[in-house]
Order: C-alpha cells, then structure tokens, then sequence
C-alpha cells in the first residue's frame, strides 16, 4: 500500500499571505504587536513593521515561542510559531509550527468594519428611513442612530443592498443595545432569519473582506477596509 500524500498546504496560505494584517503575542506576558505579511514561503512567514509607530521591535529575542493570530470573516485562526530572526527596524522571520491553526469564534460570526446604508422599514406613506452601518457579521449589525429612532427590544425590519447586483436583502432584527454619546448607536440582531440570508450575508463579508485586502496590496491605503455601497434604487429580494 502507498504512503499517504501529505498535507495539502493551500488550506494555511488562504488564512495568511501577503498583505495581511496580523496579530503577534507573546504567550510569557502577552505583550501583542500588530505586523504585516511581507512574505511567505511555506512555513516562513516574513512581517514588517514588527510593531507600528515604533522604530523598534519590544523585547522579544530570536528563538522565543509567538502566537500569530489571523482574523478572517470566517473566524479567527490562531497559529503556533517561532521567532527566528528580528531586524533592528522590526522585520521579522517567523517560523509556523507543523500543527493545524486552532479556529476560534469569539463572537459566533467575524464583524467587519463597513460604510453601508441600511433601510429601516416605515409605515405605507411615510418617507424612507436610512441609517448608516458602523460594522456587519453573520449575525448581527452596529448602525448609527443620530434621531433616536431605535427604541431597545424593540423588532423592525431592515434592509442591505448587499446583493452581487445591490439587490435589497430584506432582514427581521431586534435592537439588543442602544449606546447614547456624541454619536447614538444601536446594535441590531437578525432575529429568525432563514439560512439562505445567512450565507449571503457571509459570501458579501468575504467579498469585502478581499476587496480590502487587494485595496491595501496596491497602495496600503487603510481605508480599505471599509466599503461604500450605493442605495439609490434598491431591487428588492424575494
């Protein structure tokens, strides 16, 4: 009998690679330091700067044991490594341990930071309500509420053009949490939503999130991470 073929290694380069934004820790104190992937090749992982708006990297030192976590729209991925190397400007060569990355959900479902408009269903003849989204997961969503009118507990009925084509995808939702401030927030749950709606709300999350990515491999502009999406004119979904 033939040996097994050995682990296929595209599953870890879809969680990290080239331009990505980490999370170092180390696990003695843990001290965390946000880096970017510069390279990758196989188990080497090369990320610069080691540690932003610093000249210099903590005291770390080469050998020691590193927690790199990755956070991605499906969940956060948490990998063993080793420094090997530390440049005096904060680059630094990790080395991944052979061990499959654990997967955490620390939330039930990854939110994303997005600039979307979302319609709140009104009364026949009364004039349409749009509110801005502050972030979005799987489950739920933060918008801005600057005329109070989300009342908490309270049921409405909400609406995302976050079709392939801006479709209108039509949602139930209760207001879970109302933070009053500068700025009044509300933070909404999709309550009862069917599972169709769910995947579309994850396949959108992935879209954005690689829209993100690429935007910041091009030219490193942080705003990428935010999408702006018309809604004049919605279609609305079935």
């Amino acid at each position: 009998m033939s040996a097994p073929p050995p682990p296929n290694p595209l599953p870890r380069a879809r969680i990290i690679g080239p331009g990505q934004v980490v999370t170092l820790e180390s696990p003695a104190d843990g001290t965390r330091v946000r880096a970017r992937i510069a390279r990758r090749s196989g188990q080497e992982v090369l990320v610069h700067p080691f540690c932003e708006g610093h000249h210099h990297a903590p005291e770390w030192t080469g050998g020691m044991p590193v927690l790199l976590r990755a956070a991605r729209p499906f969940g956060l991925f948490v990998y063993q490594a080793r420094l090997a190397e530390i440049a005096p400007d904060g680059t630094a060569l990790l080395r991944l341990d052979e061990t499959r990355p654990r997967r955490r959900q620390l939330r039930g479902y990854f939110r994303m930071p997005v600039r979307l408009g979302v319609m709140l269903e009104t009364e026949p003849g009364e004039p349409t309500v749009i509110l801005r989204a502050r972030n979005l997961s799987g489950s739920g969503i933060l918008v801005f509420d600057p005329e109070s009118r989300l009342i908490p507990q309270s049921t409405v009925r909400i609406g995302l053009p976050i079709g392939n084509s801006g479709e209108l995808l039509r949602l139930p939702a209760r207001v879970v949490r109302v933070q009053d401030g500068q700025t009044r927030r509300a933070a909404l749950w999709f309550d009862g939503i069917s599972e169709g709606a769910r995947q579309m709300l994850l396949r959108y999350l992935v879209r954005q999130h690689r829209r993100a990515q690429q935007g910041r491999g091009r030219d490193g502009d942080k705003t990428g991470t935010v999408c702006v999406l018309p809604i004049e004119r919605p279609t609305e979904r079935p």
